[in-house]
C-alpha cells in the first residue's frame, strides 16, 4: 500500500512538471487529521508525515515553476512597461536609452528629461517647479490659483480626456479599496488563529508538564549503565513519564485539532477570495502601468494551502512518545 501511495505521488510530480496545477487539485490532496493521534505508535505516524511532507514538496516544486514562469516573463514586462511610458509622456527612443542609463547622464540631461515629462504630462517646466520652491505663502496660493484656471481651460477644450482621467482614477481607488478591504479581512482571519495557536503553546501548564518529562527523563538517564538496586525507581520514573506524555497528548492535542480544523475550513474557503485579490491587482496593474501580468491564477490560493500543510508537519507535535515507549 505504502509503494502504491509513492507511486502516485511520483506519477503527480510529474503532471505538476508539465502543466499548470491549480489550488482546488492541492486541497483535494489534503489529508484527514489522524484519528486518535496520542495512541498512534512511531510507525503510524512517519506513514502519515511522509503523505503530508510529498503533498509538501508537490506544492514546493508547483510553487517553484510558477516562479520561474514569472521570471522568464520579466524582461517582456520590462519592456512593455517602458514602451507605455515613452508614449504617456512623449519620449523618444533616445530619451528612454538614456533613461536605462541612468547612472551615465549628467545633471543637465536629467533636468532636460524631467521637464520635458513634466511639460507633456502636467502642463508645468522645472522653471517653475524651482521658482514655486521660492515663492511665499501667498505667491503660491496665486500660482495655484491660476494652474486651476489652466486647467479648467484645458478641461473645456477636451472635457472627454478629462472625464475619462477622472473615471480611471475612481476606478482605481475603488479597486484599491476592495482590495485592501479584502486582504485586511484575510489577515484578520489568520492572526487570529496563529493568536490561538500561540496561547495553547505558551500555556503555562503545558510548560510545567514539559519541565517535569525532561526532568524525570534526565534523572532516569543518569541511572542507566550500572546497577545500585535502583531498578524499583528506574521503572517508577519510566512509568510516570509515560504518564505525564499522556496527559500532556490529551490534554493539548484536542485544542490543537479543533484550531487545524478551523485552519482548514478558512483554507478552503478563502480560495475564493484570493483568486479575486489576484484579478484585482492585475487590473490595477494593467491601469497603472499598462502592462498585462498575465499571472497563472491561484498563486495566492496555494500559498494559503501551503501555510497549512505547514501546520500538518507538525500534527504530532503534543505527541512526545518515541520507540523506547511502545514496549
Amino acid at each position: 500500500m505504502k509503494k502504491l501511495f509513492f507511486i502516485i505521488v511520483i506519477l503527480c510530480f510529474n503532471v505538476v512538471a508539465f502543466s499548470q496545477v491549480k489550488p482546488e487539485e492541492f486541497l483535494g490532496m489534503l489529508p484527514a487529521l489522524p484519528k486518535e493521534a496520542c495512541m498512534l505508535k512511531m510507525e503510524a505516524r512517519n506513514s502519515y508525515l511522509d503523505k503530508v511532507n510529498s503533498l509538501w514538496d508537490l506544492i514546493e516544486n508547483e510553487i517553484s515553476r510558477r516562479h520561474k514562469a514569472e521570471k522568464a516573463k520579466e524582461g517582456t514586462n520590462q519592456q512593455q512597461a517602458m514602451d507605455n511610458m515613452a508614449q504617456q509622456y512623449g519620449l523618444s527612443a533616445e530619451d528612454m536609452q538614456k533613461m536605462k542609463d541612468g547612472h551615465k547622464m549628467s545633471a543637465e540631461e536629467k533636468r532636460a528629461l524631467a521637464d520635458k515629462m513634466l511639460q507633456k504630462n502636467n502642463n508645468m517646466s522645472m522653471d517653475e517647479v524651482d521658482n514655486l520652491k521660492k515663492m511665499d505663502k501667498n505667491g503660491k496660493k496665486a500660482w495655484a490659483e491660476g494652474y486651476s484656471t489652466e486647467m479648467m481651460a484645458e478641461q473645456a477644450a477636451d472635457p472627454q480626456k478629462f472625464q475619462d482621467k477622472q473615471l480611471e482614477a475612481k476606478n482605481a481607488y475603488e479597486l484599491q479599496t476592495l482590495q485592501k478591504h479584502i486582504l485586511d479581512s484575510l489577515l484578520a482571519i489568520g492572526s487570529k488563529y496563529s493568536q490561538q495557536l500561540a496561547e495553547l503553546e505558551n500555556d503555562s501548564l503545558a510548560k510545567v508538564m514539559r519541565e517535569n518529562i525532561s526532568k524525570w527523563h534526565e534523572e532516569l538517564m543518569s541511572m542507566t549503565g550500572i546497577d545500585y538496586g535502583q531498578g524499583g525507581k528506574m521503572a517508577e520514573l519510566a512509568q510516570r513519564i509515560k504518564a505525564e506524555k499522556g496527559a500532556y497528548c490529551l490534554r493539548y492535542t484536542p485544542p490543537y485539532f479543533e484550531i487545524l480544523k478551523n485552519c482548514e475550513a478558512f483554507t478552503r474557503s478563502s480560495i475564493t477570495a484570493c483568486y479575486r485579490v489576484e484579478k484585482i491587482t492585475a487590473r490595477l496593474t494593467k491601469m497603472q502601468t499598462g502592462i498585462d501580468l498575465n499571472i497563472e491564477p491561484g498563486q495566492m490560493g496555494i500559498a494559503n494551502i501551503k501555510d497549512y500543510v505547514g501546520m500538518l508537519r507538525e500534527v504530532f507535535k503534543y505527541n512526545l512518545f518515541d520507540s523506547s515507549d511502545e514496549d
